[in-house]
């Protein structure tokens, strides 16, 4: 899938309420837990192919949809408002503004708001302090002005933007961007200075493995799944993981993982096994003096 076919489809599913959303996993098969927020559910559903799932959906939550999304509302069919949806349409000025906000993290969010005079509800969770801000008169640059360098970095980094600059620099890219990840279509070896997420815990793994599109890397879910088999057996015959594999092939099959976890559920200790495994290779990689030289650890393709 081409990366901008999941960044729509992004735009798409921020138009839905967090019910909505949880609908649609229901109807892909996957479980949903009452603590995924809208930003896990839009970053599970994003890879798959949308039409077949928004055509089950009720007509006013797609009637709905369409207008948080600024378009038309008219129609009587489900099928109208399924085309108009995937469409090629631009986000309204809120919804873009959601994007970039949903991508600060939510302790650095929360101190901005409150720093700009923004009331929120003492046990506000991430979701209603976006909604909080974007409903606002603040402009957008004010409160991002509010952020620390180093919150703001963390933020470009979530949106696949560049990094560097001055603070008003980075300010400026988000607001010129469009507030959605994906900008870049392949993987990329997990930024070394940044520390790798502790191995045992299972929610790290997930946020971790929700920013990589490993169909796209390994070609499909075909490839995926053959990458993945050839990897695991290596691992479970041998108790390592082949040199053959690249990291990326490692964060792939995190990727993968974390997709059947989609559907079956957080995992036993014993079936965490593996992805946590992966985890601790490349961690241990990232401690490696070699790696140092080979420009970031980047890999450009499945290496199997």
């Amino acid at each position: 899938m081409d990366w901008r076919d999941s960044a729509h489809r992004q735009r798409v599913l921020y138009a839905f309420d967090q019910e909505a959303l949880r609908g649609l996993e229901r109807l892909a098969g996957n479980s949903v837990s009452p603590c995924d927020t809208k930003s896990s559910l839009v970053c599970s559903l994003r890879w798959l192919d949308l039409a077949p799932l928004l055509r089950r959906l009720p007509i006013e939550s797609l009637r709905s949809a369409c207008r948080r999304a600024g378009l038309s509302t008219s129609g009587r069919t489900k099928r109208v408002f399924v085309e108009r949806l995937l469409g090629d349409w631009t986000p309204p000025p809120d919804a873009i503004r959601r994007g970039i906000l949903g991508a600060v993290a939510f302790d650095d969010l929360r101190a901005a708001a409150r720093a700009v005079g923004i009331e929120l509800a003492s046990r506000a969770d991430k979701d209603a302090v976006v909604s909080a801000i974007a409903a606002s008169p603040v402009p957008l640059e004010e409160i991002l002005a509010r952020l620390s360098i180093q919150a703001l970095r963390r933020t470009c980094r979530a949106l696949r933007l560049r990094d560097g600059g001055r603070k008003d620099w980075l300010v400026r890219r988000l607001i010129d961007s469009e507030g959605v990840r994906g900008s870049k279509p392949l993987i990329e070896f997990w930024d070394l200075s940044q520390p790798y997420p502790p191995a045992h815990d299972w929610s790290w793994i997930t946020s971790f493995a929700a920013g990589i599109d490993g169909y796209h890397y390994a070609g499909g879910f075909e490839g995926l799944a053959a990458l993945d088999s050839r990897i695991w057996e290596a691992w479970s015959r041998d108790g390592r993981f082949p040199e053959t594999a690249t990291s990326s092939d490692l964060r792939a099959c995190i990727f993968f993982a974390w997709r059947a976890s989609r559907m079956t559920g957080v995992p036993s200790e014993e079936g965490a096994a593996y992805p946590r495994a992966l985890v601790r290779e490349l961690q241990d990689r990232a401690r490696r003096p070699r790696l140092g030289a080979s420009h970031g650890g980047r890999d450009r393709g499945p290496g199997m």
